[in-house]
């Protein structure tokens, strides 16, 4: 099991029966709508399509060397923050 998985696991053992029972009833009272899954992704799929049109647009001034080397930069900067967020949690753990 990932740990991604061992985490969901967690969360719904930790889920009291009283929540649920309360969310069941709101979900039978009408006052919680259930949204399907297939609507959601939908959503989903069509808000990044119109994120990546409006980044095309924004960035249509830039070559593609250019942009990939302002997204290298951008992936570097953010796990040297992960690196050290994460060192420091071991740190505090010692």
């Amino acid at each position: 099991m990932t740990k991604r998985a061992k985490n969901r696991a967690g969360l719904i053992r930790n889920v009291s029966s009283e929540e649920i029972q309360r969310r069941v009833a709101d979900v039978r009272s009408g006052r919680v709508k259930i949204i399907a899954g297939e609507k959601v992704l939908r959503q989903i799929a069509e808000e990044f399509d119109q994120t990546v049109s409006e980044l095309r647009d924004a960035f249509t001034d830039i070559s593609p060397d250019e942009l990939d080397k302002i997204i290298e930069e951008a992936v570097a900067n953010v796990r040297r923050k992960k690196k050290r967020k994460r060192k420091g949690r071991k740190e505090n753990r010692i």
